[in-house]
C-alpha cells in the first residue's frame, strides 16, 4: 500500500520538476534591426515600446538607446531561414529560455518567432 503512494508521491514531482524546468518565456515587439555577424550568426532586435515613425525616422544608434531603456528590447539569435524571413517592421513574439548576455540590449537565443502581424 505505501509502495502505491510512493509511487504516485514520486511520480507528481517529477512531474513538478519537469514544468519548473521549462521556464520558457516569450516577448512581444516589433523587428527593429537584422544584423548578420561575423562568425555566421544572425540576430535580430526586438523593441517593445517603439512607434512607426521612430522605426522610420531614427537612426540606428538611436535604436539601440531607444531599445536599451529597462524591460523594452532584447537581441534574439537566430537560424538563418529564420532571419532571412523576418523584416524590419514585422511585430513578432519570440519564445526564449535560458540567461540572456550581459549586454544592452541583451542577447538570448530565440526558440520560436513568429509573426503577429
Amino acid at each position: 500500500m505505501y509502495r502505491k503512494y510512493f509511487n504516485l508521491i514520486l511520480y507528481f514531482f517529477c512531474c513538478l520538476l519537469i514544468v519548473a524546468c521549462s521556464n520558457e518565456s516569450t516577448y512581444s515587439g516589433k523587428v527593429v534591426q537584422k544584423a548578420e555577424r561575423n562568425d555566421n550568426s544572425y540576430l535580430i532586435l526586438v523593441v517593445k515600446n517603439i512607434s512607426d515613425s521612430d522605426l522610420k525616422n531614427k537612426s540606428a544608434d538611436e535604436l539601440l538607446e531607444i531599445a536599451s531603456l529597462p524591460d523594452n528590447g532584447l537581441n534574439f539569435y537566430v537560424d538563418k531561414k529564420t532571419y532571412e524571413n523576418i523584416e524590419v517592421g514585422n511585430k513578432v513574439e519570440v519564445t526564449y529560455s535560458g540567461p540572456a548576455q550581459e549586454s544592452l540590449p541583451p542577447k538570448v537565443g530565440a526558440k520560436k518567432v513568429k509573426v503577429i502581424e
